[in-house]
């Protein structure tokens, strides 16, 4: 579980952080949110799909994310020791423990640090990167995260847009999944949606050409192609499987070796 605090000179002038040396935290993840920034990195490797979240209207709202497993709580992508066995990291495991988290009044979002985490530290000098420096402004290095969190949060926003812009075209449909893991039946997964390839191929080309400009178009094939990588989490089910039969973990070599390395970072990494 996870509890987000806004960060304050009143609570934390003399505390800090201490970097996640590993990916346990998303051990129990079995999707991710990502951002259109991220396509190129994630397609190597990642099946891209939509959930559907409810809103007041009843209308539902869809957000992308990348698949790391059809099992919940299984990140296949994390070793039991944490270690990230995936190419590119995607960008919310890298903000991690941080995150910009709207207020309840004013609907500003604020910079918010996971106290469960285990990453606090009472002495920064000692262990940690300290939040705010001698003057209580944020420190250089926490001026590099609140960085890469606002512009995350700009792609998000550019993301979402091209999302709604999907589904005001009505291509959202329904995306069963039935997937071999490993277990005598295959695993079926119900709740995700995909792009609907007719109704792109039969739009007009007034409405493909705002799709284009939102970014939206990108993105529809984008996930049209990201859909045989499913075929890579089943190959990670087997070879979990067969690691754990022969008592030995699971190598990033073994990954590479099935997508290829992809050891490529946004820019914009902290």
């Amino acid at each position: 579980m996870t509890h987000y605090v806004p960060l304050n000179k009143t609570d934390h002038a003399t505390h800090g952080w201490r970097k996640a040396e590993s990916l346990s935290f998303a051990a129990e993840q079995s999707a991710v949110a990502v951002l259109l920034d991220e396509l190129p990195h994630l397609l190597p490797t990642l099946p891209l799909a939509f959930i559907r979240h409810a809103t007041d209207d009843g209308a539902g709202r869809y957000e992308l994310m990348a698949l790391l497993s059809v099992t919940p709580k299984l990140n296949l992508f994390v070793a039991p020791d944490g270690r990230w066995l995936g190419g590119y990291l995607p960008a919310e495991f890298r903000g991690y423990p941080f995150r910009l988290i709207p207020e309840q009044s004013s609907g500003q979002r604020v910079l918010c640090f996971d106290q469960d985490s285990g990453l606090l530290s009472d002495q920064p000098a000692a262990d940690g990167v300290p939040f705010f420096d001698a003057d209580d402004n944020l420190s250089p290095s926490m001026q590099n995260v609140l960085s890469f969190l606002n512009t995350c949060e700009q792609s998000r926003k550019q993301t979402q847009y091209a999302v709604d812009t999907l589904t005001e075209h009505g291509l959202m449909t329904p995306w069963p999944i039935k997937l071999n893991t490993g277990e005598e039946n295959a695993h079926e997964v119900k709740g995700l949606f995909r792009i609907d390839e007719a109704a792109l191929r039969s739009l007009s080309g007034d409405a493909l050409q705002t799709l284009a400009q939102s970014n939206a178009l990108s993105l529809a094939y984008a996930q049209l192609l990201s859909q045989h990588r499913l075929q890579g989490l089943s190959k990670l089910y087997d070879l979990q499987a067969r690691a754990k039969q022969a008592q030995t973990p699971l190598s990033k070599d073994d990954v590479e070796g099935m997508f290829g390395a992809q050891d490529d970072t946004l820019k914009f990494n902290f």
